[in-house]
């Protein structure tokens, strides 16, 4: 229950982050300039001149909102949850790992939409951007387990 509390205070508080001021950001891998407008209830307005842009973008966005969700996802799909959680993930770890997806993503990807493959890399990479920008932060749970962000993969999107 302790675990839980924490994850709700933190989502709330990267919900409640708003940008009031303007802020210009150099951020590797955006191929023209992207603007972000975030709206008054904290709605993500993205315009980008490309589709990579677009997506680059709200990856980096949606880290910067809700990295930690983005962290317990890649672990609850990859079987690491137990990991920062303790024993007590263990049955669930291993289950995933049993049932584990192990086709052709880029197969997978495109059955989305046809540019799957690159939409899917663009919001990863745009997630690594914000990761790479913010390395220098980790945190502890409660369980006095520290761990710092870890970059991401495609197949973890």
């Amino acid at each position: 229950m302790k675990n839980l509390s924490l994850l709700a205070l933190l989502f709330i508080i990267g919900c409640t982050q708003s940008s009031k001021t303007k802020n210009e950001l150099t951020v590797a891998g955006l191929e023209k300039p992207v603007e972000i407008i975030r709206d008054e209830f904290g709605v993500n307005h993205i315009y980008a001149q490309n589709e990579h842009d677009l997506f680059f973008a709200q990856g980096y966005s949606a880290a910067k909102d809700r990295l930690f969700q983005f962290e317990m996802w890649r672990r609850q799909a990859s079987g690491t949850v137990s990991e920062i959680l303790g024993e007590r993930e263990l049955k669930r770890d291993i289950g995933v790992r049993l049932f584990k997806y192990r086709g052709d993503l880029n197969k997978e990807f495109n059955n989305y939409h046809p540019h799957g493959v690159a939409i899917i890399n663009a919001f990863t990479e745009g997630i690594n951007a914000y990761v790479a920008g913010n390395r220098k932060r980790s945190f502890a749970l409660n369980n006095g387990i520290w761990f710092a962000w870890n970059y991401r993969r495609p197949m973890d999107s």
